[in-house]
């Protein structure tokens, strides 16, 4: 596993309460996680500060998975 996707799932579990092991790449904030808005503008502050990568909000809202996250950080990077 990347060391980014490492990352990236370590903070979406902390941000929503659930084990690593819960999530994969196919993970639906939405229907799985049922992630509010304030909930994902924390996780994006936390994966912006850990990583060091800018999250556009605009590009925050198309995220539906945690691969989508992962995808859009290590493209950035």
């Amino acid at each position: 596993m990347s060391e980014v996707k490492q990352t990236i799932m370590e903070l979406t579990a902390q941000a929503f309460n659930v084990s690593v092991e819960e999530l994969s790449l196919e993970t639906s904030f939405k229907d799985e996680l049922a992630a509010s808005s304030l909930a994902m503008v924390s996780l994006i502050a936390n994966i912006e500060d850990e990583l060091d990568v800018m999250i556009p909000l605009s590009e925050a809202g198309k995220f539906n998975t945690v691969g989508d996250v992962v995808a859009f950080v290590e493209a950035e990077m």
